[in-house]
Parts: structure tokens; sequence; C-alpha cells
């Protein structure tokens, strides 16, 4: 007797020692059905104790396949029962590419429990890998992905506990390979999150697969995991994806004890990637890769990363060439190379000079003013000039300091500690400014604790009373909590009222902060009244165009809202209104803000027309309110209105966190061959990403246009797609290599339904350029662009045997071999046939329960 075509036959001991025996017999005496509800079953694909996978079909009106997981007819037990709905529901709750999806739920004739999910035709992750030999790079990008996907669980509050490369398949049918998580059968929710199944697992018991569970899990006392259990089966993945082995192996031969294995991964520390990967690869992997494995991989959970997402993040710096946070990188020199990486490193340097302003230059200005001597303005002019030399020579450059650009954070998070040790360096000297530059990155990173420790040197060099040291308060104190801000915010502005007067621009602003502090924290009693002495002060002072009198205004007409004052906030914000959309333009936060605000005011009086027409202008602004406007309770007066819904959804979209499950819908409506819901939903989804992000090209808008494009060729739009494509095209030098080489596919397309031979051989020599030189002509993706090219020349031979080449390298796109117009003429011969065959089997999923 075997378990499967890849293992070997199974003594009795040996089904005493891995505890099968109750599969063994549930495979003898279950029989597979003939139908479960609608779904037509088609074969058996994977089975556990717990529950099998079937192959099924879906009948008219919606026609594809599914893979139907259901309860296993000699399980009666409770528990496992539980654990089988709890990963349906847990499954249910959530939606991301690479996640794969449940579509239905129901019970079987004989009462069991089955959910069907979306048919994942590919391998596992290590498989892929393999088979077609793909560099570090290629691997990194899946891993990357695989990492999203476990975060969004993470963020739907679902720890999978059980990650592995049998439960990461990657498929090829849609496009470029996707992992796809599944198998969600010993997950776990965290508090009231989905699928919430407490009391499933006991003491001793083991969840996971032993090779791939954490520290915590190999203990077997039944200790608390949480999210960073998956990310240490992640690092394990990794290590494999490198090295070719796991961190830790059982041991071979009949005495394999899952305990020794348990133990070395409580106590043992891993080698390191590079030393178990072969020599032509090692190299490549000592430093960033083997860092980022072992952190991932330590032992105590708070050494690990914190969450998927930071180790996706790590991966990415690597990939782009960046300092990871990993390891502590060198000095200065690295941070130079940091920075002018960036495109947008004048973008950087110009937020930095803004977050500096308070504490660096802007302070210089201040300190002239009550120190009015030579010798003081001369100290400050070279702090200014140490800080202008400073950031130019952390991007190389000798360009202007401040350019225009959109604010975004200083740096990202594994560069910040590259800034962070660069700034001590440079400045070990200056300890005030050090301490100023120090809270400038700190407050980007929202790190109150750094904050609070550079306050503290400040007050003790300069003193309470100088206006350095009072802005430090002030920035520690908006990041801090209700408790421990307050206190520095209203002593702040004591202070400047005592040393400036209380009609002083920086003590009104001062009160501003105090009141947006008050509002942020839910205390709208306390805030208005300080919102409204600020802006009486700053209007009179600096006139009703001020920028800070309207980001007050703005402020206030929040806190009146919360206060039921709803036609105070209509008063305040229509006699505002253009000045903040002059000031600030239609794209600033404090705009959208406010004709949001002015909507739901006007909603609350009753009247609904202006209240749709500022609310419409909010959405078309980008403006997102949580989960749409639909969530808002103070819009229920609107929610008769007819065109409440297609606002509704326009302003879910504004949001970017729902654009990765709209493209993943959108994908599968184009499998589905349901084209016109398909077009409707990228150009919403296209109209979104412009509100929010503008004109400026993006990969969300590359996705969904691209999506746009093959949903145009497979209804012979030709014109449509190539002229979309060739905008896209046009700007090659922002284009990844991979997504030149898919826009050159899909045009290939075009060529050929137009009958333009020359140039789709053309567009397919140049595929085939995009490829690593060393394997041009030696994978997958060259193979079949040759094969391509072979059939458009009419060289008919030369493309079987190309396609059958590509075929034994592990060629597993279906569809996309079935829909390429190139092989139109070649499609009826049975030689075609018969690797297509071939590719669909290999296309088949292989689920594990």
């Amino acid at each position: 007797m075997t378990s499967g075509p890849d293992s070997s036959p199974e003594s009795f001991p040996d089904i005493l020692r891995t505890g099968s025996m109750l599969d063994r017999a549930a495979e003898i005496l279950e029989d597979d059905p003939a139908t479960i509800g609608p779904y037509r079953i088609l074969e058996r694909i994977g089975e556990g104790g717990m529950g099998i996978v079937y192959l099924a079909e879906q009948g008219p009106p919606l026609v594809r396949r599914v893979a139907i997981k259901m309860a296993r007819a000699a399980v009666r037990d409770g528990r496992a029962l539980a654990r089988f709905e709890s990963e349906r529901q847990t499954l249910a709750a959530m939606n991301h590419p690479n996640i794969a999806r449940v579509y239905d739920a129901g019970s079987a004739s004989d009462a069991r429990p089955y959910f069907v999910m979306e048919h994942v035709p590919g391998e596992s992750i290590t498989e892929f890998c393999e088979e077609r030999q793909l560099g570090i790079e290629a691997r990194l990008e899946l891993f990357v992905r695989v990492c999203d996907g476990v975060q969004h669980a993470h963020v739907n509050a679902v720890i999978h506990r059980d990650l592995k490369p049998s439960n990461i398949l990657v498929t090829t049918e849609s496009g470029p390979a996707t992992p796809k998580i599944i198998d969600f059968g010993v997950a776990k929710a965290l508090g009231a999150g989905a699928g919430q199944a407490s009391g499933l697992t006991q003491f001793g018991q083991i969840v996971g697969t032993p090779e791939y569970m954490s520290p915590e899990q190999a203990a077997l006392d039944g200790r608390p995991v949480d999210t960073r259990t998956d990310v240490y089966a992640l690092g394990v993945l990794l290590y494999e994806l490198l090295a070719g082995s796991r961190p830790f192996e059982r041991k071979q031969g009949r005495d394999t004890s899952v305990a020794d294995l348990c133990r070395r991964i409580r106590e043992d520390e891993p080698e390191r990637p590079s030393t178990k990967a072969s020599s032509t690869i090692a190299r490549r992997l000592r430093g960033d890769l083997d860092a980022i494995a072992l952190k991932a991989l330590a032992k105590e959970p708070e050494r690990r990363y914190a969450t998927p997402a930071d180790l996706a993040a790590d991966v990415d710096n690597h990939l782009r060439h960046r300092p990871i946070g990993a390891r502590r990188p060198g000095a200065f020199h690295r941070l130079g190379k940091t920075i002018r990486r960036h495109r947008a490193a004048a973008a950087v340097i110009a937020t930095l000079s803004v977050a500096l302003a308070t504490f660096a230059v802007v302070s210089a200005d201040q300190a002239l003013k009550r120190r009015d001597d030579r010798a003081r303005a001369e100290e400050q002019a070279k702090l200014a000039s140490d800080t202008r030399r400073f950031l130019l020579r952390a991007i190389g450059s000798n360009g202007p300091v401040v350019t225009p650009a959109r604010v975004v954070r200083l740096v990202e998070t594994a560069d910040r500690t590259v800034l962070r040790t660069a700034i001590r360096e440079e400045f070990a000297d200056q300890p005030v400014l050090l301490a100023q530059l120090e809270i400038a990155v700190a407050q980007d990173a929202d790190d109150v604790d750094a904050m609070r420790e550079s306050r503290g040197r400040i007050e003790s060099l300069l003193g309470p009373d100088d206006p350095v040291t009072i802005a430090a308060d002030e920035a520690f104190a908006l990041k801090s909590s209700f408790a421990e801000g307050e206190p520095f915010l209203v002593s702040a502005r004591e202070r400047r009222i005592r040393l400036m007067g209380a009609e002083h621009p920086d003590t009104l602003r001062a009160t501003s902060k105090l009141a947006l502090f008050y509002k942020d924290k839910d205390r709208n009693d306390l805030a208005a009244p300080l919102f409204e002495e600020a802006i009486a002060g700053l209007e009179q002072a600096r006139g009703p165009s001020d920028p800070d009198a309207l980001v007050a205004k703005v402020g206030l007409s929040g806190s009146y809202l919360e206060r039921r004052r709803y036609r105070d906030a209509r008063f305040l914000l229509e006699g505002a209104i253009e000045n903040i959309r002059r000031v600030f333009g239609d794209r600033d936060r404090q705009t959208r803000i406010a004709l949001y605000n002015l909507a739901i005011a006007h909603a609350q009086l009753g009247e609904i027309e202006p209240g749709m027409r500022y609310l419409r202008a909010s959405i078309e602004v980008g403006w997102n309110y949580p989960f749409g406007p639909g969530r808002d309770p103070l819009l229920l007066p609107l929610h008769r209105d007819p065109r409440f819904e297609d606002i509704v959804r326009a302003g879910r979209l504004n949001d970017w966190r729902t654009w990765p499950p709209a493209l993943y819908d959108a994908d599968q409506r184009l499998r589905e061959g349901r084209y016109p819901e398909t077009e409707q939903l990228l150009g919403h989804l296209l109209d979104a990403i412009k509100r929010v992000e503008g004109n400026k090209a993006s990969d969300w808008a590359d996705h969904a246009q691209w999506l746009l494009a093959r949903c145009w060729i497979m209804q012979r739009r030709f014109d449509e797609a190539e002229a979309l494509l060739d905008a896209m095209a046009a700007r090659a030098d922002t284009l990844s290599g991979d997504r030149r080489r898919h826009i050159l596919d899909l045009l290939v397309q075009c060529d050929i339904g137009q009958g333009q031979r020359d140039s789709a051989q053309a567009r397919l020599a140049s595929v085939v350029d995009l490829l690593d030189d060393e394997s041009r002509y030696m994978n997958v993706e060259g193979l079949y662009a040759q094969a391509e090219a072979a059939a458009v020349a009419g060289r008919e031979r030369a493309a079987l045997d190309l396609l059958a080449q590509a075929s034994d390298l592990g060629l597993a796109e279906a569809e996309r071999m079935d829909r390429d117009l190139a092989f139109a003429r070649l499609r009826p011969s049975r030689e075609f046939q018969a690797i297509a065959k071939v590719v669909r089997s290999r296309a088949d999923v292989r689920l594990e329960p």
C-alpha cells in the first residue's frame, strides 16, 4: 500500500509512528461521490485525516473548474469538524490575489460540510522554482508576494500556522507566475477575527509540519503563538528557496524522531543559507540574504521581523540594492548609496528639509530674534549650512535641496537605521543639531521613545524656554498618548504666551496644535474653543487665506460635526472652501476633508442636493472614508438617493487596499469570459487610481491597463489594445524587464490579429532579448517566444519542436497556449494537442487537505 505517487511503501510500524492509520482506513472505506451539490466530481486530487479535496466542474451558466474540500465520512469527531468549519470561515473572510478564494459552501447529502474554492492549476513554489531553474531574483519576487498574502491573513486576524511549499502553489494560467496560499486547516484566529476556533489545539499536539514549525510551536507545551510564528515559517521557506534545503531536517532512516527535530528547532542555531547552498550561488547569498533569513528564523519571536510586511520590505530592499534592516550597514557611504538609488531622491530631500525646518533652520531665525548678536547668527548659519551639506552629501548631488514633490515618508523603514547612523557620525560634535535631526527622523517613523529621549537632551542643553525646546516638546506631544502628550502641549502653549504674547502667530499655532491634539483624542469639547481662538487670532494677524487658519477651520469643522453643530460646520466651511481649494489645491488632504465634512453637514440638515454634490466632489478628488462612505453613519440621510450607490462604489475604490482584490476579481472574470464585467471593473479601478495618485505612472495602473488590453484582445479589439499598450511601452525606462516583456507579449497578439507578421517577429525577438543572457535560449519563456516566432514565420515543425522543449522544461501555462493567436494553425494538429494535454495535466492542482 502506498500513500501517493511520491511516497515509498509504509509498513505497519511506519503507520504507528506517523499516526496515519486513520487516513489509511478512511481511504479504503470511502467512495468518491459523482456529484457534490451542483458540482460534478472529476477526480480526487488530495486527502488527509480531516478532509478530501476533489477537482470538480461547475455547471452552466458559470462553467469553471473548482476544488471542493469535504469533511471525511470517517471523521465525526467534533473537534475535527470544528476545525474544518473554522477553515471554511477563515478562507471566506479573505480576498487577496495570493490566497485561494472560497466561492461557495454547503452540506452534502450525508450532511458532511464542504466548501468550494478556487482551482489553482499549479505546483508547489519550490517545485516551480526548481523545475524552471529560476534565478535568485525571480524566487525572491515570488516570495515577496507570498509575504503579501500572509500579511493580508494577519490583517484579517488569522495566523496560518502551517506555511510550507505544498501549501503555496504557483500558477501561470492568468499570465505572470502567481503564488497562491492554500490550506488554512490549522489556522488560528486572533481575538474575534475571522474563523474564530478557540480550543481546537490541545496541549502536546503537533500543529503544523515539523520542519516548518517555529520554536514556540516546537515546544509542544501549548504556549501561545502570534503572527511571528508565520514569520518564522516564511523564514524557513526563504531558506529553502535560496539554499535548496531547510535549516533543520529530520534525520534519515527508520529511527527518525520528531521530538529530536523539535529539540533542535528550539535549541540549535541555524546555519547561514550560504553555507548550505551550492558554490555557484553561495557568494550571492552571503551578506544581505543570510542576514534576512536568520533574522526571520530567530529563536525569540521579539527578535524576528514583526510582520510579514517587514520581512517582505527587507527582501524588496535587497532586490532594489537598498540597505536592509536585518544587518547594520556601514556609515555614510551606504546612506549616499541608498538615497542615490531613489528616482525620487529630490522628494526625499524635500521632505526631510520640511521636517527639519521646525528644528534646525527655522529655529535659527527664532534664535536671532531672541539673541540679536553676530556670534549667534553665525553659529546658526553654520548649522543651516551643515544641514544642507549633509543632505547633499547623502544623495551625492549638487542639485537644489528643495524641489516640488508630494509629501512622502522621509525614508523607508530599512533605510532609517542607516540615516540615523549617518546623522550620529556627521553631527557628533553638535549635540543640539544632532537631537533636532533625530527628532525629525523619529517623528517620521512614529518612534515616540526616540523622540522622548532626544527632546530630553535638547531641554538639558538649552533649557525649557528655548524655542528649540518648545518646538521639540510640541513635536513629541503630538505623537504621544493623551496622558503623556497633553501636559507638554499645555506647557508649550503657556511658555509661548509668557515669552511671545498671546497674539503672536507662533502662540496661535501652538493653540491650534493643542486643539488638534484634543480633537484627535475625541475631546471635542476642549478642542472647539481652542480652534476658535486660534482662527480668530491668525485671521486678524495674517488674513483669511493664512494656511494655518484654514487648517484650523478644517479641524474645527470636524469638532462641530462630532458635537452635532451641523449649521456651524456648514457656515464655517462654506465661507472657507474656496480659499482652502485655492491655497492647498484640490488633491490635498485638507481639501478632501473639507468637502466631505460639508457633505455631512448638509446631509444632517436634510439638504440632500448640496450634500450629494459635496460628497461627489470629495470622492472625485480622492477622499477615502474607511470601507467607503456607505459605512459613515453621518451620511444616512443620503442613503435613499439613487446616486448614492455609485458614489459609495467609487469611494471604496479610493482606498488602495481594495486594488489588489479588484485586480484579482478582474482577472478571474476575464478567465471566465465575462468581458463586459471585466472591462467595467477595470474602468472603475483605473478611474480610482487616477483620483488617488493623479496622472503619474504606477504599478497599479500598469497592471490594470495590462488586464484591460488582454480583455480587448480576447474580444479581437486589436486597435484599442495596441493603442493602450503602445502608451505603456513608451515609458520603457520606468518599467521592469518583466513588465516590458508582458507588454510585448500582448503587442505580438495584436500584430498577429491584424495580420502584421513582420512586426510580430520583430517584437518576439525583443522578448527574447529581454531575458537573461545566460538563460535566453534555455528557459521556458525563451523557448516559448521562439516557438511563437517560428509559428508566425510558417515554420510549423520548428514551432512544435520548440513547444515540446518548453513543455519538457515545465511549461504550465495552458490557458495562454490555448489562446495564443500565433498557434492558430498548429492547434488542430495531433502533436500540438498532445503537447497541450501534457501542459494542462501539469497545470492541474495538487492540494493537500
